[in-house]
């Protein structure tokens, strides 16, 4: 058996083995971990492509995260909009907003200016939900209604299981199709050396601008389906805290491995739950599993491999 043979093998075993778990495993325990995996995936693997493809260092990923969520929470719970303009919004406006920061930042910021550069739009978004009152303040915004698509509702965990599954696999194909493509391999050429990528015609500063916007438009994405599925969001889920915490699921998943993404997002969404009895020891344990990927695997637990190119018998 060729090895895109069996890679094919495993993905259907996969496939089949996650959409059965609403049948064998019903608990709404069970159901609201995978829903908040498929989440976090979409927004982890947005970061792979901006940090681990472009090479675009983000501490302020949660904050289009936020900016994704906020905005659906104000148009369905206070504005009364249905979920399509609202999701469609929901990725509009982080990306519009990393249109327009990232127009003024990346002209003269690059490398570790710009990893603090985000981190200050985080702040500064953090600083907004907190301190403005339609908004909710440190209170944050409750009554999100559930998401009804042609009459259909999808309020139950079974329900939005399959709902999140299926942005998730979308989010994985529109990533792998990206970074397959001309626009893609700019990214890479970028990240190994800005100077040798613009004398090759690359305009680094475009390319990079472009990036920052599609992975803001999937951090968004990821929002809108967290507060849906939450009807509750406040600023404690978009701190910087929350970006690190992404930052290690790229860098124990793999680097430059969307794959990799869901497996790192998959560990550090169930390894709290694993380790809740063990109280503040859980964060040592962390620092522990980090640590020793770092040391012994440094590009992370899955080795870089697309589906899509498997799928085609590449």
């Amino acid at each position: 058996m060729t090895p895109e043979r069996k890679q094919l093998v495993v993905l259907c075993m996969v496939a089949i083995a996650t959409l059965a778990i609403p049948v064998v495993y019903p608990a709404p325990y069970v159901l609201r971990l995978m829903v908040l995996i498929f989440i976090y995936s979409i927004l982890s693997m947005s970061l792979n492509v901006l940090a681990g493809y472009a090479g675009m260092i983000s501490l302020g990923h949660a904050a289009f995260f936020g900016l994704g969520a906020y905005t659906t929470a104000v148009m369905s719970a206070k504005m009364g909009l249905p979920f399509i303009p609202c999701f469609f919004a929901s990725a509009l406006v982080p990306a519009v907003i990393a249109a327009v920061y990232g127009a003024i930042v990346l002209r003269s910021l690059r490398y570790i200016y710009f990893t603090l550069a985000s981190w200050g739009l985080l702040e500064i978004l953090n600083s907004i939900y907190l301190n403005v009152s339609y908004l909710g303040g440190p209170n944050g915004i409750r009554g999100i209604p559930d998401i009804v698509i042609l009459g259909i509702r999808i309020g139950s965990d079974i329900s939005f299981f399959y709902f999140s599954l299926v942005f998730a696999v979308l989010t994985l194909i529109s990533c792998e199709l990206l970074i397959l493509s001309r626009v893609g391999r700019a990214w890479t050429a970028i990240r190994e050396n800005e100077v040798v990528a613009g004398v090759m015609g690359i305009d680094a500063y475009r390319y990079q601008l472009l990036v920052f916007m599609i992975t803001s438009c999937f951090a968004g994405i990821a929002g809108s389906l967290f507060a849906y599925y939450e009807s509750f969001i406040s600023p404690v889920s978009f701190s910087v805290w929350e970006s690190i915490f992404l930052f290690c699921m790229l860098l124990v998943g793999g680097r430059r491995s969307l794959i990799g993404s869901v497996v790192g997002t998959a560990i550090f969404v169930l390894l709290p739950e694993v380790l809740r009895g063990m109280g503040d020891y859980r964060m040592t344990v962390y620092g522990v599993i980090l640590l020793v990927v770092i040391l012994f695997k440094p590009t992370g637990l899955v080795p870089q491999r697309y589906i899509i190119l498997g799928l085609k018998g590449a």
